[in-house]
């Protein structure tokens, strides 16, 4: 079995890390750092046997089928990012094809963003050149071939959920401004001064 993280944001309080290690234990640590949001980190590889998601629905929760104790409190933690009092971002972490994507739908399935729009990009697959206008929009004529307003991924999912796949492949200075994002609840589109809730 592979590790499963969660660390849990308090606000302004200390954040709650807990992990499993291989044996099956779980370790509980305090971390001294104010995060204000969620982070969920899965890492199971053998999701067949640990893991299994049932036929589909739209609360993605209650289809999987976990029989490990870590990856039902890794469930349980995903659930609480969805409640309506919470309103977190969560950032989902694992290998490829650990279930970070059925966790992603679960949030969003669970939550009350479920009847607006779920949008998911691969970040590593976009243009370099283009990253911030995909993600945040730009004005007309904020850059060659602007040639009209557009609406970011930010925009399109508003009220909804933007599940971003392979964040880390992100230059620093736009994975700067999605943190500032995120914080802030605010984007500016390419080309504008004006920030956008």
């Amino acid at each position: 079995m592979s590790v499963v993280s969660v660390l849990v944001g308090k606000g302004k309080q200390n954040t709650h890390f807990i992990q499993s290690n291989r044996d099956n234990t779980i370790e509980n640590v305090d971390v001294p750092v104010d995060f204000g949001e969620t982070y969920v980190k899965s890492a199971v590889k053998s999701i067949a046997n640990k893991a299994v998601k049932a036929p589909s629905s739209h609360k993605l929760f209650d289809n999987i089928i976990a029989q490990s104790q870590v990856m039902k409190s890794a469930i349980s933690k995903a659930k609480r990012v969805a409640e309506p009092e919470l309103e977190l971002p969560a950032l989902v972490l694992g290998e490829t094809g650990t279930g970070k994507e059925v966790i992603a739908n679960g949030i969003h399935a669970a939550s009350p963003r479920s009847g607006k729009p779920l949008k998911t990009v691969n970040c590593g697959a976009l243009p370099e050149s283009l990253v911030d206008s995909i993600l945040f929009g730009h004005v007309k004529g904020a850059f060659t071939g602007a040639n009209e307003k557009h609406e970011g991924l930010f925009e399109q999912a508003n009220g909804g959920t933007l599940f971003l796949v392979e964040v880390g492949e992100l230059t620093p200075s736009v994975q700067v401004t999605l943190l500032r994002a995120l914080e802030q609840g605010e984007i500016t589109r390419v080309g504008d001064k004006k920030r956008y809730q």
